[in-house]
């Protein structure tokens, strides 16, 4: 991604349909649910040079395609979010952030996890093409 993505460039988020099983599984809630959407369209204006991402940290996950976004608010319904995304477009000039599911904030990554969310970043890609 060359390019901030910007909403004027007519570039979009898209979610893969696991990660609303993922999102729907930690909160019941329909409000907190959409209180976490508006955090994940902040990713239509991602930029790999900056490491936040307008107030939300994200970063790389080592030895693998996914980013992770931290989603962490002091008065909100839920303890925090880990959201991973991978960017896929057929248009290489049209970046697309993928959302591929999320974890609570306290539950550990580790290898297991880390080859399901690649996994399905690469369903995301075949598909997409």
């Amino acid at each position: 991604m060359e390019r901030p993505i910007l909403p004027e460039n007519g570039w979009q988020m898209r979610s893969c349909r696991p990660a609303f099983h993922d999102f729907q599984r930690i909160w019941r809630r329909y409000y907190a649910r959409s209180e976490l959407v508006l955090h994940l369209l902040k990713l239509r204006c991602c930029d790999l040079e900056d490491p936040v991402l307008v107030d939300l940290r994200w970063s790389f996950v080592r030895d693998s395609n996914l980013v992770e976004l931290l989603v962490e608010e002091e008065d909100a319904l839920y303890p925090g979010m880990r959201v991973l995304y991978c960017d896929h477009s057929p248009n290489p000039y049209e970046p697309t952030p993928w959302v591929l599911g999320g974890l609570r904030g306290d539950e550990g990554f580790g290898d297991l996890l880390r080859t399901i969310y690649s996994a399905r970043s690469l369903i995301v890609q075949e598909r997409a093409d």
